[in-house]
């Protein structure tokens, strides 16, 4: 049986992907003096009897250097052994077959929005739920406002578990890109306390499209922040 560490879950770099393949993969070698280059023409070589499935989630949270890294390793991978899936909101990521996530229809949409008010915050809110049942057409309302899509049904069910009504909410349009992020963020932001807008703005200056990490001393320290 392999332990886990939990600590060491999050994948920063393409040599923290190659500890973590190697140690669980071949754990027997784990404590040789292997240094990183060896540990991972190891992996390369090394023939599995049995598949290995490989996900790297939220790619966009890694450095575009790194991003190239770790891509270069996975297009030496033996894909009669590895199966690789990367999640990530970035559309120019050229490896492998790009699968593009489908909008929910109208009644998984309504679905998952009950979900997560009844499971997914501290407090639950299906007392909400009794609310949007007695408001008309209200799984077309849903849909209208979110289109289905996941990150668009989260926020709703958090603005409202903030007190927002469903019917007011409903006549926001979301007909181009700047009133999809205002439904997104612009709200975030109107109800956070002024540090947290300050906190919020800093993270958009010191981040590019291209690479959306940040180091968080570095934003400690241009905020005066000890959080």
């Amino acid at each position: 049986e392999i332990e886990e560490d939990n600590n060491t879950n999050v994948i920063k770099t393409k040599r923290d992907l190659i500890e973590k393949v190697f140690k669980i993969l071949l754990p027997l070698d784990n404590q040789s003096n292997l240094n990183p280059k060896q540990k991972e023409q190891r992996i390369i070589e090394e023939k599995y009897e049995k598949q290995v499935l490989l996900v790297i989630d939220d790619f966009e949270t890694i450095s575009r250097d790194e991003r190239i890294k770790i891509v270069d390793f996975i297009k030496k991978l033996d894909l009669n052994h590895y199966q690789i899936i990367i999640t990530t909101r970035i559309h120019d990521l050229k490896v492998g077959e790009q699968i593009s996530v489908s909008h929910l229809p109208m009644n998984q949409t309504f679905n998952l929005l009950k979900e997560i008010l009844t499971k997914t915050f501290k407090n639950n809110f299906s007392h909400l739920l009794d609310d949007i049942l007695t408001i008309e057409d209200y799984e077309k309302k849903i849909f209208k406002i979110t289109d289905g899509r996941p990150l668009f049904i989260w926020q709703l069910s958090y603005i409202l578990t903030q007190g927002q009504d469903l019917r007011e909410i409903s006549e926001y349009q979301l007909t181009d890109s700047n009133s999809a992020i205002n439904f997104l963020y612009g709200r975030i932001i109107g109800n956070l306390t002024n540090d947290g807008k300050l906190l919020f703005e800093s993270i958009s200056a010191i981040v590019s499209k291209k690479d959306l990490k940040f180091d968080l001393d570095y934003l400690k320290y241009i905020t005066f922040s000890d959080f």
